[in-house]
């Protein structure tokens, strides 16, 4: 439940830098941190192991494939020229 603060006094001056130093300004760059802080633990621990493996098997048939239409746009490239 969010509860609403009322000041029973006005504050005597304004802000006009409301957002300086607060964390919301800080939020993303918080929030990388803590990410990379994670990923770094799970890589001293062996638990991204599964998915650099499987990454570099995409990686490879992806560029199995980019070959393979490299040679067939060759291919036609000679034809057309013949």
């Amino acid at each position: 439940m969010l509860h609403t603060i009322h000041c029973i006094h006005p504050l005597p001056f304004r802000f006009q830098h409301f957002n300086f130093g607060l964390l919301d300004a800080n939020s993303p760059l918080v929030t990388r941190i803590q990410f990379y802080a994670y990923e770094i633990a799970r890589n001293r621990l062996g638990l991204n192991e599964k998915a650099h493996e499987i990454a570099k098997v995409e990686a490879e048939k992806e560029r199995v494939k980019k070959e393979k239409e490299a040679k067939q746009k060759e291919k036609a490239a000679k034809k057309a020229r013949a």
